[in-house]
């Protein structure tokens, strides 16, 4: 009795097993995954373009929550969103190294290669390594330029210095002058 009522158990799955693999390799199957894939897809765009409202509406804040609900299902777009989330100059999350950092990882993400999304990468992280180095030099320049303008200001206190010495100067001078005259006359 105990065998007839295993055989019985395996054989529904057995059944079961070859319908499975009957309706995957007849191609209805295949069907019903390459339409998930499809609705799938169109949700992925739908989440992109929801966060690409948020970012042009200034709201940072909600775009980047839709940005890490999505950032599994959605890694290298979200990654590239979030990226312009920090660089994007009216976010409270403004940090022009975290969204470097975010287009590098959409770089070095070898699945992406040659995509459209690479190639904006590519120029983001041109343009704001660009813009770093031309702060750096702005820098430089600025601490110069007030250097400079100190140097500057110490040689007018001098100069200012050195022309109330010449005036007293000349006052004594004047003095002295006066004295030699009222002894001449005397």
């Amino acid at each position: 009795m105990g065998r007839e009522q295993t055989f019985k158990g395996y054989k529904g799955l057995i059944y079961v097993a070859a319908f499975l693999t009957l309706f995957i390799l007849s191609g209805c199957g295949g069907k019903i995954l390459k339409n998930r894939d499809a609705v799938s897809e169109e949700k992925n765009q739908f989440d992109l373009e929801e966060i690409e409202y948020f970012i042009r509406n200034n709201d940072f804040k909600d775009a980047l929550l839709e940005n890490n609900r999505n950032r599994w299902r959605l890694k290298p777009e979200a990654v590239f969103q979030k990226g312009i989330i920090y660089i994007h100059p009216d976010s409270p999350y403004y940090n022009i190294t975290t969204g470097l950092n975010c287009f590098e990882a959409v770089i070095k993400d070898k699945i992406v290669v040659n995509s459209e999304l690479y190639n904006r990468a590519v120029a983001f992280r041109s343009i704001i390594v660009n813009y770093l180095a031309s702060q750096k030099k702005l820098k430089a320049l600025t601490s110069t330029v007030s250097s400079k303008q100190k140097q500057i200001d110490k040689l007018k206190n001098e100069n200012d210095k050195l022309k109330n010495q010449l005036k007293h100067l000349k006052e004594i001078d004047l003095n002295i002058e006066k004295n030699k005259r009222k002894s001449v006359l005397q």
